[in-house]
C-alpha cells in the first residue's frame, strides 16, 4: 500500500513547477501568493500550493501579470479567474504533450532508418 505524501520541499517543488527555488520564495514573500508551512525551518509545501504554483506559472507564461494574478487570488477567489488559470494551465500541458510526442516521433524514425 502506498501512502500519499503530504509535504514537498521547496526543491522539489520548484522541479515540478519548473521554476527554481528562488522564484517560489519571491511569490511567497513579495506577493504573499504561497503560504508554505514552516517544519524545523524549512518550507513544506502541500498540493494545493504545488497547484497555485502551477497556475500562477501557466499564466505568467502566457504573459499575465504577476500583480494582477496576485491581487486575483488574494482578493476575488472568483471562479471565472480560476477556470481562465486552469484552461492556460491545461493548454500549456498539451503544449509539452505535442512536443514530447514529436520528440518520440523522430526517435522512433531515426531508430528504424538505422536498421534500415
Amino acid at each position: 500500500m502506498q501512502v500519499e505524501k503530504l509535504y514537498w520541499k521547496i526543491s522539489e517543488v520548484a522541479e515540478i513547477v519548473g521554476v527554481r527555488p528562488e522564484q517560489l520564495r519571491y511569490w511567497e514573500k513579495e506577493h504573499g501568493l504561497l503560504h508554505p508551512l514552516r517544519k524545523g525551518g524549512k518550507r513544506r509545501y502541500t498540493r494545493k500550493d504545488i497547484q497555485i504554483a502551477l497556475m500562477i506559472k501557466a499564466l505568467q507564461d502566457n504573459g499575465e501579470d504577476l500583480r494582477r494574478i496576485s491581487y486575483q487570488l488574494r482578493h476575488h477567489n472568483n471562479s471565472e479567474f480560476f477556470n481562465k488559470a486552469l484552461k492556460t494551465f491545461l493548454k500549456s500541458i498539451q503544449q509539452d504533450v505535442r512536443k514530447l510526442l514529436e520528440e518520440v516521433r523522430k526517435i522512433k524514425r531515426e531508430l528504424e532508418e538505422g536498421y534500415n
